[in-house]
């Protein structure tokens, strides 16, 4: 039996959830009420939907009032699970600035991710903008590439490696949860990193350089590895990051 959620004064007739279950529009709420969410900032919001439909929520989580928000800002398709509205195929210039801080970087992106670093770039601005230069001393955009990236070096360089070899055997899925990508929950970590070391490679990057350049420079090194990877499925957090 398919669950749906009755729609409310003001709702919609449902719509199709990855083809098995149906969710009609949440309650449109008492008129002229504004919803709590509407302070967000675009930045923020294309964050919430995002990660929205990367978690493919149980109908049961659904928040109805940021559901609705979302949607009323043109941002989600039809319902929770979907892609943005504007998909994640369509091709697009990779922003100056991210070119600036590594000419490595394909000169076309995936839009998806392009809004993803410039979402990045505007969040570590408002930072900065309120807490000044005591957040971080280096260059902004350089900085909102390490925040980005979050400590993929580090998670590379250090972490798996020195992982014991009963640990390299271990599906990640069993010890990480369910908050891993779908692609990563029935790899081990040997795997992952053995997928991790091949992209490099074909980005015409090494391990080793990324290791001699340090935490900070060598995961800017990194960047064009990293990009790749999301391309290939796996999360920026918690997949790719620590």
């Amino acid at each position: 039996m398919r669950r749906r959620v009755k729609p409310g004064k003001g709702g919609k007739s449902g719509n199709e959830l990855n083809g098995r279950d149906v969710i009609d529009d949440p309650p449109a709420g008492k008129r002229g009420r504004p919803s709590k969410y509407n302070h967000l900032t675009n930045y923020e919001a294309e964050k919430q939907a995002r990660d929205l439909a990367d978690s493919r929520h149980k109908l049961s989580g659904i928040n109805h009032a940021l559901y609705r928000e979302l949607k009323n800002r043109g941002l989600l398709e039809e319902t929770f699970g979907l892609p943005l509205k504007r998909g994640r195929k369509r091709i697009i210039k990779t922003p100056e600035w991210v070119l600036e801080i590594n000419p490595e970087v394909p000169k076309r992106l995936p839009l998806w991710i392009v809004e993803d670093l410039n979402m990045v770039l505007g969040r570590t601005r408002e930072w900065r903008e309120m807490y000044g230069k005591i957040v971080n001393s280096l260059p902004l955009q350089r900085y909102a590439v390490l925040n980005y990236m979050n400590n993929f070096h580090m998670r590379i360089i250090d972490h798996i490696p020195r992982l014991p070899k009963d640990k390299l055997g271990e599906k990640i899925g069993e010890t990480r949860g369910e908050k891993v990508s779908e692609l990563m929950k029935n790899q081990s970590y040997e795997e992952f990193f053995e997928i991790v070391k091949k992209t490099v490679e074909e980005c015409g990057l090494s391990l080793e350089k990324a290791k001699e350049l340090g935490r900070s420079k060598g995961t800017v090194y990194l960047l064009p590895a990293f990009l790749k990877l999301m391309e290939k499925g796996y999360k920026r957090y918690p997949d790719l990051g620590i």
